[in-house]
């Protein structure tokens, strides 16, 4: 089972899902601060504390906004995620 935890909670992280089911992907998680604890197409919302359970997975940042993207990704960076 491939998995695949997405930043991101809105559209493009919709768009970004779609594609990910054409590559094989099953099992997914989206990381969202402002949406956490809500569900989008039947996967969790977390925020950034709840990423540590998802182990052997890939990262994808679905953010369409540059600056915001960069952002997230010096944050994740520092995580070692």
């Amino acid at each position: 089972m491939k998995k695949i935890i997405f930043f991101g909670a809105s559209g493009h992280a919709s768009a970004c899902m779609d594609v990910a089911l054409i590559h094989g992907y099953s099992d997914f998680a989206f990381v969202d601060p402002q949406k956490s604890n809500q569900i989008i197409h039947g996967y969790p919302i977390l925020n950034y504390e709840n990423i540590e359970s998802f182990d052997n997975c890939d990262v994808f940042i679905a953010v369409g906004q540059p600056k915001i993207r960069e952002s997230i990704y010096q944050k994740i960076g520092r995580a070692h995620v």
